[in-house]
């Protein structure tokens, strides 16, 4: 009997634990970012570094572990991260604007463990879908010489630009300077390198591909 009732009082403290954690959470989130409106459903351990270059519109939802980092090399032209109406971020993402921007019109859906890296710019329109570990770069190191570190020689940067309905595969990678066209797929596991027309299907998986590569470095 005795073992019961504490068991049920554990199960209620915990209960109203959580629900007073998510709403002071939600309270330091309001007052915290550039802007965001309600109604937003935030897990606790979503993490927002430079805060004042994120904006969030209503219904979005962003699950545990996510990471946003909004630095912007100036907020005066806006902030790094926008996300528009319904954005939906799964758990474990990393979106970084690294002093350019990620802009999203909203309705998007991001799967598990993807980084979005906005140095050179990414523009995502509405109803994306981006299946679970994948990358979007905007960003190149410069490889001009061998006597000096790759690290040192600086970045070229180039952005992305995803319109609507698009649908990219888990795995799939999108460097730098890609634009694909409404409608398009890309399939999983695929390397994006050109500009996918729209209305297309795009599929990159050449095994020869590792292959080349050395041999090209090898030369």
């Amino acid at each position: 009997m005795g073992t019961s009732w504490l068991a049920n009082l554990i199960l209620l403290w915990r209960k109203w634990h959580k629900k007073y954690a998510v709403f002071l959470n939600d309270i330091i989130i309001s007052y915290s970012l550039c802007s965001i409106q309600h109604p937003f459903k935030i897990h606790p351990t979503a993490e927002f570094r430079n805060p004042k270059g994120i904006s969030i519109a209503n219904n979005c939802i962003i699950k545990r572990g996510v990471i946003l980092d909004g630095r912007s090399s100036s907020l005066e032209s806006g902030p790094g991260i926008v996300f528009g109406p319904e954005t939906y971020i799964k758990e474990n993402c990393y979106i970084d604007s690294y002093g350019g921007f990620v802009h999203i019109d909203g309705h998007v859906a991001i799967g598990q463990f993807c980084m979005l890296a906005g140095q050179g710019g990414v523009k995502i329109g509405k109803y994306v879908m981006l299946g679970g570990h994948c990358y979007i770069l905007t960003s190149n190191h410069i490889t001009e010489s061998f006597d000096v570190p790759y690290m040192l020689q600086g970045d070229r940067c180039e952005g992305v630009v995803i319109q609507d309905n698009v649908w990219i595969g888990g795995g799939s990678i999108i460097l730098a300077g890609v634009k694909i066209g409404r409608n398009s797929v890309v399939g999983a596991g695929s390397i994006v390198t050109k500009d996918i027309p729209a209305n297309s299907m795009y599929v990159d998986r050449n095994p020869n591909l590792l292959k080349e590569v050395m041999l090209k470095i090898c030369r």
